[in-house]
């Protein structure tokens, strides 16, 4: 218990390695509060260090042909925000191909301005991209990374610097709970090999279930 300091607040976070660096990377030792981490902050609230708040693997679905894993992280954050579900689906579509659904609910619908962060930490020798207008990340190392967000439409988007080992692209929603007490994210990541190769082209169905 005493060393659970020490422990990073990353619940439901991800790293990418790709075409021989790394495109998602964690921030380097010392930014332990999960607004430092490719996790979420929700309603301006970040996850609680401590063995009380662990989360859980849902699901994995491993096969030749994709992979996918749900994690649980409700139980990351304090009760205050009323936050009632934080399901992470990812899924790999081989070689290159991430979908990930940031499934999201509230007990109740909110007022507060308090943003809900999406974020994304890649190495200081990285070069980022943000089209705001399309709503595109890229980071550009060895490979690039192009992750596509396809809904709710973000706010804003922050860059900044984090640490000497990783930076930060931040894509805020203001009031994801503002008129519903469930919402998604949901983003395609796709790893490249250079700036001339093409990624699928990618589009949000919504449909009645």
């Amino acid at each position: 218990m005493s060393n659970y300091g020490h422990t990073h607040a990353q619940a439901n976070a991800f790293d990418i390695y790709g075409m021989g660096s790394y495109l998602a990377v964690p921030p380097s030792y010392g930014q332990l509060e999960s607004s430092s981490h490719n996790t979420l902050t929700i309603e301006g609230a970040s996850q609680q260090r401590n063995p009380i708040h662990e989360a859980r693997i849902l699901k994995t679905d491993l096969k030749k042909e994709y992979a996918y894993i749900a994690g649980d992280a409700t139980n990351s954050y304090p009760s205050s925000i009323g936050l009632d579900r934080w399901y992470r689906h990812v899924a790999y579509l081989p070689p290159n191909i991430f979908v990930m659904v940031d499934e999201l609910k509230s007990s109740r619908i909110s007022n507060s301005d308090l943003p809900t962060k999406w974020q994304l930490n890649y190495l200081p020798e990285s070069v980022t991209t943000i089209d705001s207008f399309n709503h595109v990340i890229t980071i550009s190392n060895q490979g690039f990374l192009k992750t596509n967000i396809l809904y709710p439409i973000p706010t804003s988007y922050e860059n900044k610097r984090l640490s000497w080992a990783a930076r930060q692209v931040i894509a805020r929603f203001d009031n994801i709970f503002g008129t519903g007490k469930e919402n998604q994210i949901v983003t395609v990541l796709s790893v490249l090999e250079n700036n001339t190769a093409q990624a699928p082209q990618v589009r949000l169905v919504k449909g009645e279930t």
